[in-house]
């Protein structure tokens, strides 16, 4: 008769136990970390008659696609390889006298989709917008709009 393991059955049945509960408490933990953050971020810029071609220049070069809606708002996304990874938008509508552009990134997390604003004052949510930010950023420049800080 085979000799059994007993010690070896008992940490399998421990890891299939405990796995899904560490998972949940991670997912749980991070949902709690990002609770604190900022939606989206809104800005107001200046009607400028090259705002098209200058919005066109910055998407080709930080890799942005776009797409008008039915209602005339432009939004862009930028084309990610992994659709799970956080991925920055921006939201481009026509007002009496401005543009406003709303800038967020789409964090999927199981159970909770969450949109993080680029200038959130969260310290994961800092961490997770850093790039983003600076690309913003450099738009806001070709817009002749103040950085954000």
């Amino acid at each position: 008769m085979p000799e059994i393991d007993l010690f070896a059955i008992l940490n399998i049945l421990l890891v299939i136990a405990l796995l899904p509960l560490v998972v949940w408490a991670t997912l749980a933990g991070l949902r709690l970390a990002l609770r604190g953050c900022k939606a989206r971020s809104v800005f107001k810029i200046m009607l400028h008659d090259d705002f098209g071609a200058r919005l066109e220049r910055w998407c080709q070069a930080h890799d942005y696609t776009a797409r008008r809606t039915p209602a005339g708002e432009i939004l862009l996304q930028q084309n990610m390889l992994n659709p799970l990874s956080p991925t920055p938008q921006l939201r481009i509508c026509h007002q009496e006298y401005h543009w406003q552009i709303e800038a967020w990134i789409d964090f999927f997390v199981p159970k909770a989709a969450c949109e993080i604003a680029p200038d959130t004052s969260n310290l994961l949510g800092k961490q997770i917008c850093k790039s983003f930010k600076v690309e913003l950023n450099l738009l806001l420049q070709l817009l002749e709009h103040p950085e954000m800080p």
